[in-house]
């Protein structure tokens, strides 16, 4: 099992290094682009709690990124009308063009590769690894 996780992990840092290139390619950090992720799987708008949750961030990193795309006009802060102590990250029109033009090119490049090995060998990997994915979580519970 040693040897599977040692291949497995390969994989995995493969497919961190992979990502860390097209942020480079695309001007931005791999941190901004996991930020950009995150805010497009919540519709893009988000609270900061969202995007420490859905990228594993310390609120400190998410804080510094987010920060950084208020300066650029990226995104915008909205006070949170359920709950007025907390702000909402919102695209702006810029951002709109430029996150959305980033994450256009990722998924084109994603689905290239995952067209390339066929939808059948694609949803055998989905199941896999969210099964991997549920026997960590119980793993993690049990500690």
């Amino acid at each position: 099992m040693q040897t599977q996780l040692k291949q497995f992990l390969d994989i995995w840092g493969g497919f961190n290094a992979v990502y860390e290139r097209i942020a480079s390619r695309l001007g931005i950090t791999d941190a901004e682009l996991y930020v950009y992720q995150a805010l497009e799987a919540h519709h893009f708008s988000a609270t900061n709690s969202q995007l420490v949750s859905y990228t594993g961030f310390s609120k400190q990193t998410i804080c510094a990124i987010v920060h950084r795309l208020v300066k650029s006009r990226l995104v915008e802060l909205r006070q949170d009308l359920k709950d007025g102590r907390k702000k909402i990250i919102c695209l702006t029109h810029e951002g709109q063009e430029k996150i959305g033009g980033c994450l256009k090119q990722v998924h084109e490049q994603e689905l290239s590769a995952m067209n390339a090995i066929g939808l059948k060998k694609m949803r055998q990997l989905n199941m896999r690894m969210a099964e991997l994915l549920h026997a960590m979580q119980d793993a993690e519970v049990q500690e």
